[in-house]
């Protein structure tokens, strides 16, 4: 779990304050634990993001970040959405 935030996070924070945009990395799926995206000698980070407006918070049926591979710094992201009427409304938590 990356527990630092840089000035282009607080970015990304207000971006989503201001719009009600959801950060889904460390809430859902198998990323509970909030993986890192982004591996370098220097260190590891979470750089890479998937934001999503309440209405479809419900309808992601997974999210993971898959293992980094010899072609990129950065770990793929994946997630899976349910497009069926069985979801629940969110409601964001106070």
């Amino acid at each position: 779990m990356d527990k630092t935030v840089n000035a282009f996070g607080r970015k990304l924070f207000q971006l989503c304050y201001d719009t009600g945009l959801i950060v889904a990395n460390g809430r859902l799926g198998n990323d509970q634990n909030g993986n890192f995206t982004f591996c370098t000698k220097k260190g590891n980070s979470v750089n890479d993001y998937l934001l999503l407006s309440p209405s479809n918070y419900n309808q992601i049926s997974d999210f993971k970040v898959l293992q980094f591979n010899e072609f990129s710094d950065h770990a793929p992201i994946f997630f899976e959405l349910d497009f069926s009427n069985n979801h629940p409304t969110f409601k964001p938590p106070m």
